[in-house]
């Protein structure tokens, strides 16, 4: 998931433009090991992208991938999303509820078809 597909799942406003350019081009720097200077106007929604930053690239966000197993007996992996906190995920391939408690997966139950 990259940084804009978060951004765009998470903000309380759609994005505007310079914020969508804003954020592939923070993403492409910090992938590159450059540095971003972009100085916005006054009262933009500047905070919103700091947030959105902050909570993408914190410690506490997870990557979750599906631990449950196909009908073939094969692990699932699917990636599922980034997680900071508690969240139950369903898994769209193998129907498993993935649960995620202090940083760890746990498989809850598998749902019938």
């Amino acid at each position: 998931m990259t940084l804009l597909e978060y951004a765009e799942k998470i903000s309380p406003i759609p994005l505007m433009g310079w914020q969508k350019e804003f954020l592939r081009k923070y993403e492409d720097a910090k992938q590159n090991g450059k540095e971003l200077i972009f100085i916005p106007g006054r009262n933009i929604g500047r905070t919103v992208m700091v947030d959105i930053i902050n909570q993408f690239y914190g410690t506490g966000m997870k990557d979750v991938y599906c631990q449950g197993t196909k009908k073939n007996g094969i692990p699932c992996k699917r990636y599922l999303g980034k997680v900071s906190g508690k969240a139950e995920l369903l898994c769209p391939i193998c129907k498993t509820v993935n649960v995620v408690e202090n940083g760890e997966i746990i498989i809850k139950e598998k749902r019938k078809v």
